[in-house]
């Protein structure tokens, strides 16, 4: 993990990351407690708002606890298939009508059937001002098929592709799978469990979980933006290349062509 800079340096990182796993377990709560336990250990790892309340962004991504999914979506009156997906969303407020017919129209093109919709409880009272400002539509949706396994998989990740790309403005897939799910927002690692009441539940179980703890150093902090992503958590900002490659363009004209020149030329011997 890297050292701890002010947030503007875009060469430096110091989220925290890490994972669980129980070998051979179908899944219990102990490894939920555990990633817990670790998540709130990195928090010194990780940026708060000026606030002092809002988080950087902190979460989990573990295997779908698919018996607890199966109840909760009996308490909507939804019956559930022996293979589901379920995708966790943040919809665009005012606009979640508009938000979820656009999923459910994009669903029957790539061949799912969207079997409904839970609106995900949240604690938003203990989010810090900028946080609660720019707070999404936290809600699920569940999927069925007539392919199974990796079939079943691709169409939900079209289906996520299109939605980005032809559905409603504002609409941000965390996890949209009928494997894993990601449970994130801008949050403080205490703050994560407390956020999504879900999480507590003694029937929320799994065999792995993977948690993080985001410190922004190049991009402001959002709840999109917020880590574990749909496959991975990592320490440190994938885009910091693209921040480094501007900054080199906009100082190219303070530096003599003829060093210009050197440079290229040593690039080139390298190369060959």
């Amino acid at each position: 993990m890297g050292n701890a800079r002010l947030r503007g340096h875009p060469d430096h990182d110091a989220c925290g990351v890490g994972f669980v796993a129980q070998l051979g377990s179908l899944g219990s709560r102990d490894v939920i407690e555990r990633a817990l336990t670790a998540l709130v250990r990195l928090t010194h790892r990780g940026g708060v708002d000026a606030d002092g309340s809002s988080g950087d962004g902190a979460g989990l991504l573990l295997p779908i606890p698919k018996e607890f999914f199966r109840a909760r979506a009996k308490e909507e009156l939804i019956n559930l298939p022996v293979e589901f997906g379920v995708g966790m969303a943040f919809l665009p407020p005012g606009r979640e009508n508009e938000a979820r017919a656009s999923v459910e129209k994009l669903s029957t093109l790539c061949g799912v059937q969207c079997c409904g919709w839970r609106k995900v409880p949240v604690d938003s009272s203990i989010l810090g001002p900028s946080a609660a400002a720019s707070l999404p539509s936290i809600q699920q949706c569940f999927f069925s098929s007539s392919e199974t396994g990796e079939a079943f998989e691709r169409q939900l990740f079209l289906l996520r592709k299109r939605v980005e790309s032809e559905g409603t403005p504002g609409i941000y897939f965390c996890s949209l799978s009928s494997r894993s799910v990601v449970y994130k927002g801008l949050l403080a690692p205490w703050q994560v469990p407390e956020f999504y009441p879900d999480i507590a539940h003694s029937q929320f179980q799994a065999s792995f979980a993977v948690f993080h703890q985001r410190y922004s150093t190049n991009t402001r902090p959002t709840w999109s933006l917020a880590q574990p992503f749909r496959f991975v958590a990592h320490n440190g900002e994938i885009n910091t290349i693209g921040p480094n490659r501007r900054w080199m363009r906009a100082r190219a004209g303070m530096v003599p062509p003829s060093r210009i020149r050197r440079q290229r030329f040593r690039q080139f011997r390298q190369c060959s």
